[in-house]
């Protein structure tokens, strides 16, 4: 989605950060390839993974508790944000 914003921005003539800053959710691969780099949620995918295997597993053996899981994340910050303009 972030990356479909940032496109949208360019063929508005949106300037990425000076007139908009952009904020992915997940930090995929191409977010530090694009341009500007794109500043991103680091989500640690593999655990995800990982955790909702096993939570699949416990419901298919009959454990049907509610999910509410908290995975560690951090902001990467790159090229795609800036401060806010003073008024």
């Amino acid at each position: 989605m972030a990356l479909g914003a940032m496109h949208y921005c360019t063929h508005r003539r949106i300037q990425v950060p000076t007139d908009m800053s952009i904020v992915g959710f997940d930090d995929m691969q191409q977010a530090a390839f694009v341009n500007p780099a794109l500043t991103s949620v680091h989500l640690p995918l593999y655990e995800a993974g990982v955790l909702a295997c096993e939570k699949l597993i416990e419901r298919i053996r009959g454990k049907v508790d509610r999910i509410a899981e908290v995975l560690p994340t951090h902001l990467v910050v790159r090229e795609s944000t800036a401060m806010a303009p003073s008024r």
